[in-house]
């Protein structure tokens, strides 16, 4: 299913460091990513991005400020489980 958003809005994608406006959304089944179809700010590049790849961008009149910097401790897996490097017996 695609979905023309109307009205569109901004997303952070932190991978390319640039803000990108929102055109559609793809969802091809209950047990895929969402795909978002966005307009990159900075250089006007088209991409579709996984679900994980996006994020709320600020939105000053609800009181969310997204700090650009911010690095999570841990990111989870997009499949929902844990990735270890080294030895598994240990």
């Amino acid at each position: 299913m695609i979905l023309q958003v109307n009205p569109q809005f901004h997303v952070w994608v932190p991978h390319m460091n640039d803000h990108g406006l929102v055109l559609f959304l793809i969802d091809y089944h209950i047990e895929e990513h969402l795909y978002w179809v966005v307009a990159m700010q900075k250089t006007g590049e088209i991409w579709t991005l996984e679900n994980t790849k996006v994020r709320a961008d600020t939105n000053q009149t609800i009181g969310r400020v997204i700090a650009k910097d911010f690095v999570p401790d841990r990111m989870p897996h997009p499949e929902g489980y844990e990735i270890h490097h080294g030895n598994p017996a240990t």
